[in-house]
């Protein structure tokens, strides 16, 4: 989903509430999707360089996309409690903005891992001449115990598929932590009397996806599975699941920050300090919070 069609224009409302603005403009702003790569892409590099590329690429591009994506919703939550509104509510909201940050020690160990493989090549062609075909002997085309370079090619196998594993858990565990924000930011804002924030369903892979896996595990790149595993998750996530969240987010802010807060001492406002809502045509309580009022008979 393309950021730029978001909405670019600063509503009245957000110019009255300076931090709506500035929440307003974190969320709108265009995140980093280095690593969004498709299935043929992934495939194509994957096997080119190894299955070293594509670990470096993801992991970075993730790590900054979920960076920025973090402070934009953390300036959320603390807008959502500078309202005042359902204070039960707002401690599991913050809560959940923190776990939202990104997970330094999955990263970690994927370029640690990285970094042993690519190290384990180095110590074996020390002695000897790096050329493709040594290259291509100690990995695609040694396939049995025999092969003098077999102890190698088991460790780059396990290796990547270890670290790709983790890099898409490490995704899928991102995306469930967003939904979970929403879950809890969601009554917040069905107290102000507004439909919940919806989140993408879950689908299957593009077929593309399934394909690639299938083909690299009959060929004994085990890693490839993962990779294509890893790859389809981190692309949904940055350009589909993210982008539709934050859209909804931004239209449910001018929502709520259109709601004027009328005050308590004018003729038609709710008594509860925590409410304030405006009085309703022939309205006998408070539509908000269900509060009796003489005012509103």
């Amino acid at each position: 989903m393309n950021l730029s069609k978001l909405p670019t224009s600063v509503p009245a409302s957000f110019e009255r509430d300076p931090l709506a603005g500035v929440v307003r403009r974190r969320l709108e702003r265009r995140l980093p999707t280095l690593g969004a790569w498709g299935p043929v892409r992934t495939a194509f590099l994957g096997t080119l360089t190894f299955g070293l590329l594509p670990l470096i690429v993801w992991t970075t591009g993730f790590r900054r996309h979920v960076e920025q994506e973090t402070e934009a919703l953390g300036s959320l939550a603390e807008w959502a409690r500078a309202r005042g509104r359902r204070p039960a509510a707002v401690g599991p909201l913050m809560a959940s903005a923190e776990d939202l940050r990104f997970r330094p020690l999955a990263w970690l160990v994927c370029l640690l891992i990285l970094l042993f493989v690519i190290a384990a090549f180095a110590i074996r062609f020390a002695q000897s001449s790096l050329t493709w075909a040594a290259l291509l002997d100690c990995t695609y085309f040694s396939d049995t115990t025999a092969s003098p370079s077999h102890d190698l090619r088991l460790m780059w196998m396990a290796g990547l598929t270890f670290a790709y594993a983790l890099h898409w858990v490490h995704v899928r565990a991102h995306d469930a932590d967003l939904r979970r924000f929403i879950k809890r930011l969601n009554p917040l804002i069905t107290a102000e009397i507004l439909p919940p924030v919806g989140v993408p369903r879950r689908t299957g892979f593009c077929l593309l996806w399934i394909v690639g896996a299938v083909m690299m595990g009959l060929y004994g790149v085990w890693w490839g599975i993962p990779m294509m595993l890893a790859g389809a998750a981190q692309r949904r996530y940055m350009r589909y699941t993210g982008p539709t969240v934050r859209r909804e987010l931004i239209n449910r802010m001018r929502d709520l920050a259109d709601i004027s807060r009328v005050p308590p001492q004018n003729i038609g406002a709710c008594t509860n300090p925590r409410c304030l809502a405006a009085r309703r045509a022939n309205g006998t309580f408070c539509h908000r919070c269900g509060t009796p009022h003489p005012a509103f008979a």
